[in-house]
């Protein structure tokens, strides 16, 4: 297992975490932490965000199904 980190800031621009997102392989998993302070900075372009990522619900998995469906590979 490898774990890799970016840090992308949202000033606004939603195409950047589009991009990085939809470069990912189908074995790796896209994670985001949104902060507090962000969400109420800029609530728009997390909605967005989330509306982006919902139109693809067949890759969402919650932390929890990812550590369980990791253990039933082992």
């Amino acid at each position: 297992m490898q774990l890799g980190r970016v840090f992308l800031s949202c000033e606004g621009d939603i195409d950047s975490f589009r991009h990085v997102y939809l470069k990912s392989k189908g074995d790796e998993i896209f994670g985001v932490i949104i902060h507090e302070m962000d969400l109420g900075k800029d609530p728009e372009t997390i909605e967005e965000w989330f509306k982006f990522i919902k139109s693809g619900r067949e890759k969402i998995k919650t932390v929890g199904e990812t550590i369980t469906d990791y253990k039933e590979v082992l």
